[in-house]
């Protein structure tokens, strides 16, 4: 039977493959994935998640802005707050608030840089690093089962299916390892986000 029309596992097998699973996103997340998580590599992912939270919060002050507008008028706005935006009425008739550009400069307010650097310590580096590993374990069990028949994927010993899952995961395709983690931890930063460089 050709590996593409292998029969799934078994209910029987499924748990011991699972647990063996488990070993291979243990290794992944303590050895492989921890130094590709390095300096350069959160300030990258710090920089994505706060510039979502900040366009998230720059959405929501907006919609919050236009609701005191339509409900009380422009006047019921705070001083500061009247100088930072401007209310106009599109042809149709609805309004619209404009953030000021000028009271805007920084892309990433400072205290909500320094709460992002607080909140993610080590004990979040290393969630990211379980998640991380999660998703490349199962993929690579993936892998091994359009390699493998379902028998001989089980009848693998504990250290060669481990062995076979790094491989699957640290050579299984063209592209390198690290090349393949920053993508994956892009999954992770919260949508509606300005692109990385």
């Amino acid at each position: 039977m050709s590996p593409e029309l292998s029969p799934p596992l078994s209910l029987q097998e499924t748990p011991y493959v699972f647990q063996r699973l488990a070993r291979l996103r243990e290794r992944l997340a303590t050895v492989h994935l921890p130094p590709l998580l390095d300096g350069p590599c959160q300030t990258w992912y710090l920089r994505g998640v706060a510039l979502a939270l900040t366009q998230q919060l720059r959405d929501l002050y907006r919609r919050r802005v236009l609701q005191v507008v339509q409900e009380q008028g422009r006047d019921a706005l705070p001083r500061p707050t009247r100088q930072a935006v401007t209310v106009a009425t599109t042809a149709t008739g609805a309004l619209t608030v404009q953030v000021n550009q000028g009271t805007t400069t920084d892309p990433v307010p400072a205290p909500l840089a320094r709460t992002l650097a607080q909140r993610y310590q080590t004990s979040s580096w290393h969630l990211l690093a379980q998640r991380l590993a999660l998703d490349l374990s199962t993929a690579a069990l993936e892998s091994l089962q359009q390699t493998l028949e379902p028998a001989a994927l089980t009848a693998l010993s504990e250290t060669a299916f481990v062995e076979a899952g790094l491989a699957a995961v640290l050579q299984g395709t063209p592209t390198p390892f690290p090349d393949r983690v920053r993508p994956l931890a892009d999954e992770f930063v919260p949508e509606d986000r300005t692109p990385h460089a």
